[in-house]
C-alpha cells in the first residue's frame, strides 16, 4: 500500500431584547449542492475534491474507497487523483471493499457491488420493512454486513440475507446510531455507533467493548495484526486488545474522523479541515498525502470581488499559507505569506488583508510590503487568541479558555494589546461552560460579536448570542438569541456596509442528530431572518460578507459566494 499511495501536497481549494424578535425561516427550494436561499443566488465558486468524507475501504490493489457523504459521491483514490466511481441517489456514507475488488454501497437505501474498473454494477439487496441502511463492511469470505435503523445487524452470505441481531443496545433507537462497521480476523464483528461499540461474535452474541463515548458518530478499524481502533473526536483514539479485552487510551497529537489501516503501524486518516494523511499511531510520525484547501476559520472577502483564505496546517510537517480567489473561480497561492499557524483574516476598509498568525498580525499592504506586528501584553500572559478584526488603525480580538471566560482586546500598531471591558463567564448566560467567540468591526468602527456557551456537560443546548458594542467596549447589547438543542458546527460573524449584521450558527435541534449551518442577516432594527440554509454536513467554518453585500463562506463542497437578488428583504 505505502507504494501506492505516493505523497502528494495539491492544494485545491428566539427571543429579542428590547422588543420582539421574529425569526424569519423558508423552506428550501432549488439547491445548489444543498445551499438554499430566496434572497440570494448562491454559486459554488472553487469546488473541492472532497467533502465530510465517512467510510473507507482497503481494495485489494491499494486503492481507497471512499463515501463522500456531502456530495452523494463514492471515490476512488489512486495513483494520487480522485476518481468519482458512483454518484446519485446514494447513501455515500456506507462503503466497504470486497476481497474479490467490488465495491460495497448503498443506493436507494439498497445494497449494490460495483466492479469500478468495467462500470458493472449489480444488485445484491436490501432489509425487509422500512429500515434504513446505515454503515457497511465485509470479512474475507465477502461477506457483507449492514447496519440499519433502530440498530439491526445483518448480513449477505452468498447473496441471502441473514439476521444477525435484531437491535443492538444503543441508547436511542429511534435515530442513528451505527456509524461504522469493522470485522475482526477472528470474525468477530466490531460495530461502532453514537456513544457505543458493540462485538458481535459469528452467532449474534454481543458484548459491549465501551459505552464511555460521545454521542456523536464513531469510526473503528481493524489493523491487520487484529488490533482494534476506535476513533471519536471527544476522546481522540483508542485500540482495544481482542485477547485481553482491554482497551487503552493512545497519546495521538492529532483530531482526525474515518480512518482505514494500512500496515499495523500506519492509520489512513482524515482530518476534516480536508487532510489526508497517514500516521503512526505509535510514535505520531504523519505523512501528508493530499490537502484540499477551502474551508478554514481564516477567511475573509476582500472588495474586489476576491475573498481569501488559509490552507489547514499539520504540524510540524505543513504550515499554512493564503489563497486569493477570484469570484471568475481563479486562484492564486501567496505563498509569501505562510506561517505555522494562521488564526483568522481580515480585510481592512483600504482593502488591505490582516492575519493572525503565530507569529503576530499581519498585514499585505496595497504595495506588496508585508508588515508585522508582534502582540504584547503587559503585566499579564498574551491571550490565547481565536479570532481578530481590523478596524482603523487598530485590531480587535476575542480570547477563549473553553471553559471559564471569553475575554475582549484591542491591539494598537505597536501590538500593545488592552483589554476591552467585555467578558463573558458562564455566569453570563447560566451556562455549564462558555465555548468561542467571534467579532468584527463596522465602518462606523463599532463591534459587533457572536458569543457561544455550552448548557450543559453533554450535546446541548448551545447558547448562540449577537451583541453590538462600541469601539471602546461600552454599551455592550444583546441584539438576538439563536440558540440551538445541539453542540456542534461553527459560529462567524460579519457586518456589512449598511451595519446588518450576517452570522453563521448552528440550528440542530436533537442530541444526535445533526442540524443546518444556517446564515442568519439582522438588521438595524434587530430583524432576524435567515439569508441562506446551509444542509447538514457540509459544515462552513467561516463566512464574511465584501463592500458590494455579497456573502462569502467556505464549507467542505468548497467556497460559495451569495449574491443578493435585485428585489429582496
Amino acid at each position: 500500500m505505502k507504494k501506492r499511495v505516493l505523497i502528494v501536497l495539491i492544494f485545491l481549494i428566539g427571543l429579542g431584547v428590547g422588543g420582539f424578535l421574529f425569526v424569519e425561516k423558508f423552506s428550501p427550494g432549488e439547491s445548489r449542492g444543498c445551499v438554499y436561499s430566496k434572497n440570494y443566488n448562491v454559486k459554488l465558486i472553487m469546488p473541492t475534491s472532497f467533502g465530510l468524507l465517512e467510510q473507507f475501504a482497503l481494495l485489494p490493489n491499494g486503492d481507497i474507497v471512499m463515501g463522500d457523504k456531502g456530495n452523494n459521491r463514492v471515490l476512488l483514490f489512486r495513483n494520487n487523483i480522485f476518481e468519482t466511481v458512483v454518484t446519485g441517489d446514494i447513501n455515500a456514507s456506507a462503503v466497504t471493499a470486497l476481497p474479490d475488488g467490488h465495491i460495497a454501497y448503498l443506493e436507494n437505501n439498497e445494497v449494490w457491488l460495483l466492479n469500478y474498473e468495467t462500470k458493472e454494477k449489480k444488485y445484491l439487496g436490501k432489509i425487509p420493512g422500512d429500515r434504513y441502511l446505515q454503515a457497511l463492511g465485509s470479512d474475507k469470505q465477502g461477506n457483507v454486513y449492514v447496519g440499519a435503523s433502530r440498530a439491526g445487524l445483518f448480513k449477505f452470505k452468498d447473496g441471502k440475507l441473514e439476521k444477525i441481531v435484531e437491535s443492538l443496545p444503543f441508547s436511542n433507537l429511534d435515530s442513528v446510531q451505527i456509524t461504522d462497521i469493522a470485522v475482526g480476523l477472528d470474525g468477530i464483528v466490531y460495530v461502532a455507533g453514537f456513544e457505543k461499540v458493540f462485538a458481535v461474535d459469528p452467532n449474534g452474541a454481543v458484548r459491549l467493548v465501551t459505552d464511555d463515548l460521545v454521542n456523536e458518530p464513531v469510526w473503528v478499524e481493524v489493523g491487520p495484526d487484529g488490533a482494534v481502533y476506535i476513533n471519536e473526536l471527544s476522546h481522540g483514539l483508542q485500540r482495544f486488545d481482542p485477547k485481553t479485552k482491554q482497551l487503552s487510551q493512545l497519546n495521538i497529537t492529532y483530531q482526525f474522523y474515518g480512518m482505514l489501516a494500512l500496515t499495523a503501524d500506519e492509520l489512513f486518516v482524515h482530518d476534516t479541515r480536508g487532510i489526508l494523511f497517514t500516521l503512526n499511531p505509535e510514535t505520531n510520525a504523519v505523512r501528508p498525502l493530499y490537502v484540499n484547501a477551502g474551508n478554514d476559520f481564516a477567511f475573509a472577502a476582500g472588495a474586489d470581488n476576491k475573498v481569501f483564505f488559509a490552507t489547514p496546517s499539520l504540524e510540524p510537517v505543513l504550515k499554512q499559507h493564503i489563497v486569493e480567489l477570484s469570484s471568475a473561480g481563479e486562484r492564486t497561492d501567496l505563498n509569501n505569506l505562510e506561517y505555522a499557524m494562521i488564526f483568522s483574516a481580515d480585510v481592512d476598509r483600504e482593502n488591505r488583508l490582516n492575519l493572525l498568525t503565530s507569529e503576530g498580525v499581519v498585514r499585505l499592504n496595497r504595495d506588496g510590503s508585508i508588515k508585522t506586528v508582534p502582540i504584547r501584553s503587559e503585566g499579564r500572559e498574551s491571550p490565547a487568541i481565536r479570532n481578530f478584526a481590523a478596524g482603523q488603525n487598530i485590531w480587535y480580538g476575542t480570547a477563549t479558555d473553553f471553559n471559564e471566560k471569553i475575554e475582549i482586546f484591542s491591539i494598537d500598531e505597536l501590538g500593545n494589546a488592552k483589554f476591552l471591558p467585555i467578558s463573558f463567564s458562564p455566569e453570563s448566560f447560566g451556562a455549564h461552560t462558555v465555548d468561542d467567540a467571534r467579532i468584527d468591526v463596522a465602518l462606523d468602527g463599532s463591534l459587533v460579536l457572536i458569543v457561544t456557551a455550552r448548557g450543559s456537560a453533554s450535546q446541548g443546548p448551545f447558547i448562540q448570542r449577537v451583541y453590538r458594542a462600541n469601539a471602546d467596549g461600552a454599551n455592550l447589547r444583546e441584539i438576538a438569541r439563536l440558540d440551538s438543542g445541539r453542540v456542534a458546527g461553527m459560529v462567524d460573524i460579519a457586518v456589512d456596509r449598511d451595519n446588518n449584521i450576517f452570522v453563521l450558527t448552528m440550528q440542530g435541534e436533537k442530541p444526535n442528530v445533526g442540524g443546518s449551518d444556517s446564515i442568519y442577516k439582522i438588521d438595524k432594527n434587530n430583524k432576524v431572518t435567515e439569508a441562506v440554509y446551509i444542509c447538514p454536513g457540509i459544515d462552513p467554518e467561516s463566512i464574511d460578507v465584501d463592500s458590494a453585500g455579497n456573502i462569502w463562506f467556505g464549507s467542505t463542497l468548497g467556497v460559495f459566494k451569495a449574491t443578493p437578488k435585485l428585489l429582496y428583504w
